[in-house]
């Protein structure tokens, strides 16, 4: 479920609105009745801070360390959900006093929790290019780098293969699926240099990958079913923890040629039909 920001008042909101913040907001209900309808399906889940709009609680003017934790703990307490992600893109990506605020609350939480037995677990989630994670200041790897330099244990690294722009998205590109698997590939290189105790199928193990379905930003970049089973495949084939999408209410067809549409691909599709192709990482069955 995602994302929680920071309210006007710096207080950990989804969506950043304080009608919905996480300990007693007006509207709060409507998300703790999703959530316990969850667990009553056997459904651990996972909650995601930051994302690409609002302020994310580590940007806030005056954080620290210790207050972040704090609300980060009071998500934990609140939903007893304990596998946290963290969305970090856009100007969060060089903002380098907030990445190591963020990553020493990450630390603390998950020392605190481990010693309380409900140990958390955490991924990242970072935009990517078929090159992999961007190096440097402002890049994914970097965050990674502050966040392991900081002590967070990262279970996961989850890729947004999507909207790669300028230089990829010309006529004649390999196509969406061959992207995502080139920018997985790569990611697992720099997570083996990164870790470098890490066996090639425990970096593959740690890596997760998002696509983008249908229609991106960029009316050139289309991923197709095609390109779903493709990359399901290689999923399948490398052992990769993770295939998601973004997101669920656009898996089905919506307007045809829609770009970026909230309800629908904008391809033709039945309902559902990105999640069925996605769902045999489960099985590893063949396509």
């Amino acid at each position: 479920m995602a994302f929680i920001t920071a309210d006007p008042n710096g207080q950990a909101a989804w969506g950043g609105y304080s009608a919905l913040d996480v300990t007693g907001g007006s509207q709060s209900s409507f998300i703790n009745n999703q959530i316990a309808n969850m667990h009553s399906a056997g459904i651990n889940g996972t909650i995601s801070f930051g994302g690409a709009a609002g302020t994310d609680l580590s940007a806030v003017s005056g954080q620290t360390p210790t207050a972040l934790e704090q609300q980060y703990l009071s998500v934990v307490n609140t939903y007893k959900i304990y596998h946290l992600d963290f969305d970090v893109e856009g100007a969060l990506q060089g903002n380098t006093a907030a990445l190591t605020t963020q990553a020493k609350a990450i630390a603390l939480l998950q020392q605190q929790e481990a010693a309380n037995g409900t140990p958390v677990t955490v991924s990242y989630t970072l935009p990517v290019l078929p090159t992999g994670l961007v190096p440097g200041q402002g890049g994914g790897l970097n965050v990674l780098q502050i966040a392991t330099a900081n002590g967070v244990n990262i279970s996961r690294v989850n890729i947004m293969a999507m909207d790669y722009g300028p230089g990829f998205d010309q006529p004649g590109n390999p196509g969406m699926g061959t992207y995502a698997i080139d920018a997985a590939t790569a990611t697992h290189g720099q997570l083996m240099t990164l870790y470098p105790s890490l066996s090639s199928e425990q970096a593959w193990s740690m890596l997760g990958v998002t696509p983008l379905i249908g229609i991106n930003d960029d009316p050139s970049e289309i991923f197709t079913l095609a390109d779903a089973q493709q990359l399901t495949t290689f999923a399948i084939q490398n052992h990769i923890g993770e295939l998601s999408m973004w997101e669920l209410p656009r898996d089905t067809t919506g307007t045809l040629g829609a770009v970026d549409a909230v309800d629908g691909s904008g391809v033709a599709q039945t309902p559902f039909e990105f999640s069925k192709i996605f769902e045999h990482i489960e099985t590893g069955s063949t396509l």
